[in-house]
């Protein structure tokens, strides 16, 4: 019995064992939802923003991020849902499936990493697994732009071109920003 016991301790401390019991928990969290969601890849501070603005509009959502210290900063702000979160890279196709990516109830994928080519890679598997899904990804390198593009559908937001345009109308014209942004 003793050395049943012990076993049965370590297995339960065993780092693995602890993910797989997370990950059981989260599918099962995903199984669950009965409303449509979206999949945010990636809570740094433009996830968080995302975040923040479907929680206000009331739309559910599920995160995903390769840092759990993200995860748990975002767990500790205010929302109205409480969604459900993992520590996983997105890029992999199984953690995409886990998150609900083949859900009736998935209505879009949002790639928001630091890294180019990780969104890429979100962006490709989705429109592989499931091409209704519409997905919006950060690209900033205009050639692997040009590649996300290629897929049809998606929608691929270099943030350094897009503060450029914001910049150059405020500057040249700058009453028609202002009623552009009103």
């Amino acid at each position: 019995w003793t050395y049943s016991l012990v076993t049965l301790l370590a297995l339960v401390q065993e780092p693995g064992f602890q993910n797989a019991l997370r990950i059981a928990r989260f599918s099962r969290r995903i199984y669950q939802l009965r409303e449509p969601f979206y999949i945010v890849c990636g809570a740094g501070e433009t996830g968080s923003l995302v975040c923040h603005g479907l929680d206000r509009i009331g739309h559910r959502y599920v995160v995903m991020d390769t840092d759990g210290e993200r995860l748990q900063q975002l767990r500790l702000e205010e929302f109205q849902f409480d969604a459900p979160m993992l520590i996983a890279d997105a890029a992999e196709s199984r953690f995409l499936q886990q998150a609900g990516l083949l859900s009736k109830h998935c209505k879009g994928v949002m790639a928001l990493t630091y890294d180019d080519s990780t969104n890429q890679a979100i962006a490709v598997t989705t429109r592989l697994l499931s091409p209704g899904v519409p997905v919006l990804a950060r690209i900033r390198d205009a050639e692997i732009e040009t590649h996300a593009g290629v897929f049809g559908g998606d929608f691929v937001i270099n943030p350094f071109e897009s503060f450029a345009e914001h910049l150059a109308a405020a500057v040249t014209v700058p009453e028609r920003f202002r009623l552009r942004n009103v």
